[in-house]
């Protein structure tokens, strides 16, 4: 335990100071595999921000981006081998949107080419880190079975990309070990998870949960469990308005302000205004202060 006023407690609360908390204005494919569409819901229309994470689990989350660059300068070693971690066209980070629904998207960690196990074609690649415990069960059951997230994020970037196969990586922390898997690309899946967007992007109304108890294990440590389970308040944004229209399918990514007749972009959506009335009728009094 962290002794209040040490050095390593500043650390970890100056991690959590830097991080704000904003949410991302789209649906990611990385959390399009979740169980439960009513956390996935909440999550996209603001009802809460950030994931209530301390210091040390945000420090935690940070390396395994830092493992991304780590395992692309070794792949990058291998004979033969030929890898991108950013888009060529664009020098940045690999990034798709669907193209019926843009406000479905995702950010890719790579595409590689040159593996032994099939040296001539490309994969989309994706690298994960593990503690002991997850990284045993992932090399016992598979990515589809133990990392269902996992496996969703990397259906979508094969779909957007073209790529049939991914090579998916996983190092574990606690003695570097790394575990390797090639997915096949799974048509039925993706429309399955593309069936899910569309009903969390198109739905006025939170979806059933996977639980109505509050002790479910998933629901325990999931972020929305205040708002899910114990009638919190929404965060009063734009995104939790009745004044706001949301038009989200068929090509669309709009949010309009039928107050003051305005397509709002996303900083506009997070600033809100002292009009903003809760969808929740329960919470009706909650105000924005100008």
């Amino acid at each position: 335990m962290t002794a209040p006023g040490s050095i390593v407690d500043a650390l970890f609360r100056a991690i959590e100071e830097r991080e704000d908390g904003a949410p991302r204005s789209h649906l990611g494919a990385s959390a399009i595999g979740d169980h439960c569409a009513r956390k996935l819901w909440y999550q996209f229309r603001w009802w809460f921000f950030g994931g209530g994470f301390d210091g040390r689990m945000l420090r935690l989350f940070r390396r395994g981006h830092v493992e991304e660059g780590m395992i692309g300068d070794d792949l990058a070693n291998i004979p033969g081998v030929t890898i991108h971690l950013v888009d060529p066209n664009t020098g940045r980070q690999w990034q798709f949107t669907d193209p019926d629904m843009p406000a479905f998207a995702g950010s890719m960690d790579g595409v590689i080419k040159g593996i032994p196990e099939d040296p001539d074609n490309w994969h989309v690649l994706e690298v994960k880190t593990a503690n002991a415990k997850s990284f045993a069960a992932v090399k016992k059951h598979g990515v589809e079975k133990h990392q269902p997230r996992h496996f969703a994020q990397m259906q979508m970037y094969m779909d957007w990309s073209g790529l049939p196969r991914a090579l998916y990586l996983v190092v574990c922390k606690n003695d570097d070990h790394i575990y390797q898997e090639i997915v096949e690309y799974q048509p039925a899946a993706v429309a399955v998870y593309r069936e899910t967007a569309r009903y969390i992007l198109e739905s006025s109304e939170p979806p059933i949960g996977i639980s109505s108890t509050p002790d479910w294990w998933e629901c325990k440590f999931c972020p929305a469990l205040e708002v899910c389970h114990y009638d919190a308040p929404p965060k009063p944004t734009c995104r939790t308005c009745q004044n706001i229209e949301p038009q989200l399918t068929n090509g669309g990514n709009k949010w309009t302000c039928n107050t003051h007749g305005v397509e709002l972009n996303t900083d506009g959506q997070r600033e809100g205004c002292t009009l903003y009335r809760c969808t929740d009728k329960r919470f009706e009094s909650l105000r924005i202060v100008a």
